[in-house]
């Protein structure tokens, strides 16, 4: 190792062709064997930057790594003095934008298009002193433009984040936080969407749409922008701020959408589709887990039915997969297979009928495999159509008064349902025949980039 130079070992670096992060290791294993001095190390800045995305992805696993010499990380200290010397700020930040720019322009032009996701959450009140400018944080802040807390009364409580989402690419860019207290309202919500649109078409992005939850502000923004989820009244976008030729479509998010069906069933017991059909029955989950838990493991008809599925604590209501899990095929086929065995299993078809609707509507609206993309011309598209028609159906009944209220979904989950699924129908037309794009990933059009990420 000792004979062993920079100078030759990036020769051989570069004649078998190394990924550029395995180069950047190795030189680091390299510059350590020849320190005597722990304590004198100097990190090279990518080495640095590979660390800090290491330790914010898996504290632990960076503990194991340096305690354990497998490679020469940087003591966790040395991290935290790192990142505390970056200076981050709520709002839309200029140099961010800039840095983004010059990175968009490095992509193809159909690597630019995307969707602007956003979400807000709640956040512990904390007032902290920053040393380098001696002020607060810890209070509302809408960047440099924005409202900014003057006391401590102005304690900030939730974050409101916006991403970028590339419709043909493997990242997700956060773009903008913004720190509220309370829930932002929402017409400054559709402000700051507005500029967020602004400022990404400015740094080389195309974007079509806007993916949000049902939450109070964010319908207020819909309303805002002119968007209806009404039957018969449906407008799923509006105009592009910066191109009158050019659409934004919005979403609701999928994954909170079928958690709304699956909790209205809950609460409610039944649903019914049709006066002259039998009621979507909860209670037949209920019987479906009660029979294959006398099974033994190997043996049950739907495996990853638990309790948990079954008695929907706070907890477990806000959970998707165990909302698809008993909207599935699964479930389905254990319907099927149980009524030959249990009475009160009989009207349970209507059940099964339910269960096949909506799994079908969910793999639909979250393909993320090129091979799988919704095109205008595919089986998910007619599935879509078919989800749309037969929510109108379903509601038309109800204004007729052939089924009870009780029996349909809430306003909010029908009419963001409405929406979703119209727009899903036309941004992949739109994007066909306008950009030439052949198929969308609906996987992409939903919240989870930004849940995963957001602290």
């Amino acid at each position: 190792m000792s004979k062993l130079t920079t100078m030759n070992l990036e020769e051989r670096l570069t004649t078998n062709k190394i990924p550029t992060n395995q180069r950047v290791a190795l030189h680091e294993i390299l510059s350590a064997s020849q320190v005597l001095n722990l304590k004198g190390r100097r990190y090279s800045e990518d080495w640095i930057l590979l660390c800090l995305l290491f330790h914010m992805r898996s504290p632990c696993g960076y503990n194991f790594v340096r305690n354990n010499d497998i490679m020469p990380l940087p003591c966790v200290r040395t991290i935290r003095r790192y990142l505390s010397s970056i200076d981050t700020q709520c709002g839309f930040d200029p140099k961010f934008l800039q840095m983004f720019s010059l990175y968009m322009a490095q992509k193809e032009e159909f690597q630019r298009h995307g969707l602007l996701v956003f979400d807000e959450i709640s956040t512990r009140e904390s007032i902290a002193v920053n040393s380098a400018n001696l002020t607060y944080t810890g209070l509302v802040d809408f960047g440099e433009e924005g409202e900014k807390g003057k006391t401590f009364s102005d304690k900030a409580n939730h974050g409101l984040v916006f991403m970028f989402i590339p419709l043909e690419d493997n990242y997700a860019q956060p773009v903008g936080v913004f720190a509220s207290k309370g829930p932002t309202k929402g017409v400054v919500l559709t402000q700051l969407v507005i500029k967020a649109i602004t400022v990404l078409e400015k740094a080389g992005a195309f974007i079509h749409g806007i993916v949000c939850d049902g939450s109070a502000p964010n319908r207020k923004f819909w309303s805002e922008m002119g968007i209806c989820g009404k039957i018969n009244k449906v407008k799923n976008w509006f105009e592009h701020p910066t191109d009158e030729k050019r659409k934004i479509f919005v979403f609701s998010d999928t994954p909170h959408l079928f958690k709304n069906i699956r909790n209205r069933l809950y609460n409610n017991k039944e649903l019914k589709i049709h006066e002259n059909e039998l009621p979507v029955k909860w209670d037949h989950f209920v019987n479906v887990y009660n029979l294959d838990k006398l099974n033994p493991g190997n043996l049950k008809v739907c495996p990853k039915l638990s309790a948990s599925h079954i008695v929907l604590n706070s907890s477990a209501k806000m959970r998707v997969r165990l909302a698809v899990q008993i909207l599935s095929n699964s479930m389905a086929k254990s319907l099927e297979f149980y009524r030959s065995y249990s009475p009160q299993l009989s009207d349970s078809t209507a059940t099964e009928n339910f269960c096949l609707k909506m799994n079908a509507a969910f793999d639909a609206l979250n393909r993320k495999l090129k091979n799988e993309g919704v095109s205008p011309n595919s089986d998910d598209y007619k599935i879509l159509q078919n989800t749309l028609e037969w929510l109108n159906e379903w509601e038309q009944r109800v204004i007729d008064n052939k089924i009870k209220p009780k029996h349909f979904l809430t306003n909010n989950t029908s009419e963001g349902l409405r929406v979703t699924l119209t727009s899903t129908l036309e941004i992949c037309t739109y994007l066909k025949e306008k950009y030439g794009i052949q198929y969308i990933l609906t996987g992409k059009i939903n919240q989870d980039d930004v849940e995963v990420r957001k602290i």
